[in-house]
């Protein structure tokens, strides 16, 4: 089956173990972010690298063009972990979802939004989990819980379906602007690296990196060995690939953090930041330190690791909103430095960087209630009533 990940050379991503990376594709003795021990990579494909560290690398290439996508990606691991068991119930549910959206993906575009509404409305059919969560929000006082669950579900099928067309023959093709990228030059030239906290609105895994690597930067991506939908073996093996091959084309790195033991992989994060790096950061509550905020009627947790992570090493933090656009296209809405502007104790800055994100998120998940894929993110939102 060509939607199960290609184990060997051509999988577009070497898999560099325990504490050990390298500065790109084609080095075969870079021991750059930490470890005494060496590991030699492989590189896939023939041509000069294009690897994101500027001066150091042997195979730079010294013109710089926009790209469509990345040359390869180069997955760390961080630290080891534990598949929860073999298969579980919800897996035979996910693919069941991802045979579904394979079908519709192989269809014209303008049948894809139907094709969302009917697999959200069949999954709520079988699982009315999503409407219970959503009782008590007020970001909808006008609709009911179960009609917002749906067109939620519908627009997260939509983003699915895009990725999985992006894996086929001929791609996903679709307009994506990118707005304030001025920001983002602005926080690079000060050569402490940038960190873009992402909102999870739908699309925002795939149409992000896109956008920022067709204007010509190569993206880091912090990410779950889990990510997106499966923490068992088989559902690692079979599932989670499917749209990580997709977003893959566009990420330079995949740095893989575990819940619990997260400090090696934001050592490597600290050391890529050094260099002025653009690390990207999910604005989740998956952390194992959160900051609480009402929320719609609710409560909103955020893990402190991005602000902590741009306290410690001056790095911007740039928030990064994915919305639809009228045309049908998407809009990557780069918002203001998060950076207080005077030297803070840690807490205190913390508290204020994580204070202005949720003030920028609040007006834009309540013109787009459906699109942001917070509602049912585990520990990330959470109704008082």
């Amino acid at each position: 089956m060509w939607l199960l990940p290609r184990l060997g050379p051509g999988n577009g991503e070497d898999q560099i173990r325990a504490k050990t990376t390298i500065v790109c594709g084609a080095s075969a003795n870079a021991d750059r972010y930490s470890t005494p021990r060496r590991v030699k990579a492989r590189r896939p494909g023939r041509g000069p690298c294009r690897c994101w560290i500027a001066g150091d690398c042997e195979h730079q290439v010294t013109k710089h063009t926009p790209r469509t996508r990345m040359t390869h990606t180069t997955t760390i691991r961080t630290a080891s972990w534990k598949y929860e068991g073999w298969i579980a119930a919800k897996d035979f549910f996910t693919a069941g979802k991802l045979g579904c959206r394979l079908i519709a993906s192989v269809f014209p575009t303008r049948f894809w939004p139907t094709a969302a509404r009917l697999i959200a409305r069949a999954h709520l059919r079988f699982r009315s989990g999503s409407i219970q969560l959503l009782q008590g929000s007020t970001a909808f006082p006008q609709q009911d819980a179960r009609s917002v669950a749906q067109a939620a579900l519908a627009a997260d099928n939509l983003s699915n379906i895009q990725a999985i067309r992006e894996i086929l023959p001929g791609g996903w093709r679709s307009e994506i602007s990118l707005e304030g990228r001025e920001i983002l030059d602005q926080a690079l030239q000060r050569s402490r690296g940038v960190i873009l906290w992402s909102s999870p609105f739908a699309g925002s895994d795939l149409v992000l990196k896109k956008a920022l690597v067709s204007a010509g930067y190569s993206p880091t991506q912090l990410s779950s060995p889990t990510h997106p939908f499966s923490s068992t073996r088989i559902g690692a093996l079979a599932l989670n690939p499917v749209r990580v091959r997709a977003v893959n084309r566009y990420t330079a790195f995949r740095v893989l953090v575990v819940h619990g033991n997260a400090r090696p992989a934001l050592d490597v994060i600290r050391q890529m930041l050094s260099e002025n790096a653009t690390v990207l950061i999910a604005a989740l509550g998956s952390g194992t330190r959160s900051i609480t905020f009402p929320f719609f009627g609710g409560i909103i947790d955020l893990a402190s690791g991005a602000p902590l992570l741009a306290y410690q090493t001056g790095a911007a933090l740039v928030p990064a909103f994915t919305l639809p656009d009228r045309q049908g296209g998407y809009r990557v809405v780069l918002g203001p430095d998060l950076q207080p502007s005077g030297k803070l104790p840690r807490q205190q800055a913390i508290q204020e960087m994580t204070s202005r994100y949720v003030d920028l998120l609040e007006p834009i998940v309540r013109a787009h209630p459906t699109q942001w894929g917070g509602w049912f993110f585990p520990g990330t939102w959470r109704s008082t009533a």
